[in-house]
């Protein structure tokens, strides 16, 4: 079953505003009307409390580099400040913790064709399930990276349309990520500067449709999934079985999206293709979005940051009498910017 969560695809944007700390030298890009409001609440329900193992699943003719730089992201992702953010979040069954583990990897050659339609996404991840051998784990999630040359629609809409990436439950109950690859619709307003353009999945960094490798890792593809990764995994890991969402029905990642902080390796002017706000050591440095924390109630790039805008309520950590019902209404979708 897929949710949803609130859409924000506009057909023109403004140009994003940019502010530079003088201090650090880094910089704050808050794209226009995006982020939700109103804090976040338990509503009941679990979280990926006993680990998060990723089996990843690449579908087309995606590069073998790109494959080590998402696999890389993974392996760094448990131990990060970003994630603690992410450890913010409880269930009924415990918190989540730091173990985030790559498991393993599949390339799919297009079984499905290059147009994929509700239901296929299911077909993929069995299939890839099946060939691998892979055990239908409980607490497992089955992204799906869709390569550039793929349409992908779902009965909530269509990539590239209406979202970059969602989150959902598999008919055989596999928690399962829709991860497109952005090089498919950047938008086209350059990082920052333009007046006017379209919306897209892309960074607003690294939106430069001439260079393949104008991104932090020299691979607009990866590094472009891995801020649409970062989203869905988050979302998964607190929010697959309906714990966490504000009264609108927006989950963390939804709260935060395109919103990046702390954005080192630029210069008051282009280039911006070195542009990162995480360093996760040897397993290099990416550019994603800050984080909802559950304690502070704002975005956040670590949890012990201070959030910019911050709701003071006491947090709702009891069900309601009226548990907010998973509908096709709410789907768990990564907006475009």
């Amino acid at each position: 079953m897929k949710f949803v969560a609130a859409l924000f695809a506009f057909a023109s944007v403004q140009a994003t505003p940019t502010i530079k700390d003088k201090a650090s030298g880094t910089y704050t890009v808050k794209e226009p009307a995006q982020t939700a409001q109103g804090q976040i609440n338990f509503n009941g329900g679990n979280v990926m409390a006993n680990g998060v193992n990723i089996y990843a699943i690449f579908y087309g003719s995606h590069s073998t580099g790109t494959q080590t730089i998402v696999k890389n992201f993974i392996n760094g992702l448990g131990s990060s400040d970003w994630w603690t953010t992410v450890k913010s979040y409880t269930g009924d069954n415990g918190a989540i913790n730091g173990r985030v583990t790559w498991k393993g990897s599949y390339v799919d050659n297009y079984s499905l064709g290059k147009n994929l339609q509700s239901g296929d996404l299911d077909t993929i991840i069995d299939n890839a399930v099946s060939k691998n051998n892979w055990p239908q784990d409980p607490n497992g999630i089955y992204p799906v990276f869709v390569y550039k040359d793929v349409a992908e629609s779902s009965g909530n809409g269509a990539f590239c349309t209406d979202y970059c990436g969602y989150h959902g439950i598999t008919g055989s109950g596999l928690k399962s990520n829709m991860i497109g690859d952005a090089t498919r619709c950047p938008g086209t307003l350059p990082p920052p500067g333009g007046s006017v353009g379209t919306a897209g999945c892309m960074q607003r960094y690294y939106r430069n449709q001439t260079d393949p490798a104008y991104s932090i890792n020299k691979d607009q593809h990866a590094d472009s999934m891995i801020d649409v990764l970062a989203h869905e995994i988050a979302e998964t890991a607190s929010d697959y079985d309906n714990a966490w969402r504000d009264d609108t029905g927006y989950e963390n990642g939804d709260k935060c999206a395109s919103y990046f902080v702390k954005v080192q390796g630029i210069g008051a002017t282009s280039p911006y293709n070195g542009a990162y706000n995480v360093d996760f050591g040897t397993n290099g440095k990416f550019l994603i979005q800050s984080m909802w924390s559950a304690d502070k109630q704002g975005c956040l790039l670590k949890d012990s940051d201070t959030p910019a805008v911050q709701h003071n309520a006491p947090v709702q950590r009891t069900k309601p009498m009226v548990q907010m019902a998973k509908s096709a209404s709410k789907k768990n979708i990564k907006p475009l910017y």
